[in-house]
């Protein structure tokens, strides 16, 4: 009976790290997201009231949204190594419920007691990572964040790069 305990007991930290990391990987979202309203409201506000200010000869709200690139793409990098360590506490997970639940013979009541099939949708193990991420709904809903956010700024650096101004005398 200890071995089973001590399979728990592992299963358990295993379930918190899960938890941690995918707090962890909230925080980069809400960040990455805080950012880049902050500093591309900060560009809008250089666009109207210093229009005329270079650097470089770029316009200096220009080249505050090409900082915000700089600053979510590390981010992007960041949020796909926490989302790598989440697939293999998963995985760890997984195996450790399947462990637990042969040795205590209670097939039948595994989907009551154990969370990570329905945190995750997986069944079963998954080898491969990539196999994995191209199945995996949050994964392809994080990525359209930040590519969503890399092209804003790319727009937004077109747009302020250029001085537009509309005759309101005519």
């Amino acid at each position: 009976m200890k071995h089973d305990e001590i399979l728990i007991s592992l299963w358990k930290e295993t379930r918190a790290t899960i938890n941690h990391i995918d707090k962890m990987m909230d925080g980069v979202r809400v960040r990455v997201l805080t950012l880049f309203g902050t500093i591309t409201s900060v560009a809008a506000a250089l666009y109207y009231w210093a229009p005329d200010v270079f650097i470089l000869n770029i316009r200096l709200s220009a080249l505050v949204e090409l900082v915000v690139i700089l600053v979510v793409i590390p981010s992007m990098i960041q949020n796909r190594l926490y989302h790598f360590w989440l697939f293999k506490a998963i995985n760890t997970s997984l195996h450790l419920e399947n462990l637990i639940f042969s040795r205590l013979g209670k097939e039948d009541q595994k989907m009551q007691t154990m969370l990570t099939h329905s945190l995750t949708e997986l069944e079963e193990r998954t080898g491969s990572y990539l196999k994995a991420m191209w199945s995996s709904k949050l994964f392809w809903v994080e990525m359209a964040i930040f590519l969503f956010m890399i092209i804003a700024c790319v727009v937004l650096f077109h747009i302020f790069q250029f001085r537009y101004t509309v005759d309101l005398t005519q």
